[in-house]
């Protein structure tokens, strides 16, 4: 686990860094030397990059429009990503889309890779329960993607692409063999509401932590 500490220290005074009682090395100077010890001013100089202001007012004069376009890019990104749900949720609910991937079952271990306990669950529904709407996701262009498609399984639809999303907003489960947080859930709620499918984690063996959490 990584600590930050943010310390004020004032311009004028001198200070030092003591870990277990030793001095610590704040930057390293010119020539490779290391710095134990310097003026806040100082020490703020060694970065060449970070502007000064003479006040709050003059960073605002120098930063505004910058941050003001930023703003206006951020404002007009959102309107598109909404825009892209609203049209993801409409084609999911259309008579096409439903004819294919409405109770459909989403099987996933991870999205480069898969032969694991998904993988198994995909082959065993489509040699022996194929009354389920099974479908296996992985991503295109990898070796499983192939290896499944050169087994003869066209129910493989590409992880990211627009036909997952359509996939995932029918389907009634949703089920990977691991918990990453792009599996579960596999749609961001926050932009894609509540969601209608129940996530199903498949174990491996064992497990003695809690990592629901």
């Amino acid at each position: 686990m990584l600590n930050q500490r943010i310390l004020w220290l004032s311009m004028s005074r001198t200070f030092e860094i003591r870990l277990d009682g030793e001095r610590v090395a704040l930057a390293q100077g010119r020539y490779g030397r290391m710095i134990r010890h310097a003026r806040a001013a100082g020490f703020d100089r060694m970065f060449r990059n970070t502007p000064r202001y003479r006040s709050a007012a003059a960073m605002r004069a120098r930063l505004g429009a910058r941050v003001d376009g930023w703003w206006d890019e951020r404002v007009a990104k959102d309107a598109r990503e909404r825009r892209h749900v609203r049209r993801e949720k409409s084609l999911a609910a259309s008579r096409l889309v439903h004819r294919y991937f409405a109770h459909a079952w989403v099987l996933m271990d991870r999205d480069y890779n898969s032969w694991d306990n998904a993988d198994h669950i995909f082959r065993y529904l489509r040699e022996r329960e194929r009354e389920v709407n099974g479908w296996f996701v992985v991503r295109k262009g990898t070796a499983d993607w192939d290896r499944q498609r050169a087994d003869g399984y066209r129910r493989i639809v590409p992880y990211g692409s627009l036909l997952w999303k359509l996939l995932v907003l029918d389907a009634t489960f949703t089920v990977s063999s691991h918990g990453d947080g792009y599996l579960c859930p596999p749609l961001e709620m926050s932009r894609y509401g509540k969601p209608q499918w129940s996530s199903v984690f498949l174990q491996h063996g064992a497990i003695h932590t809690d990592i629901s959490r």
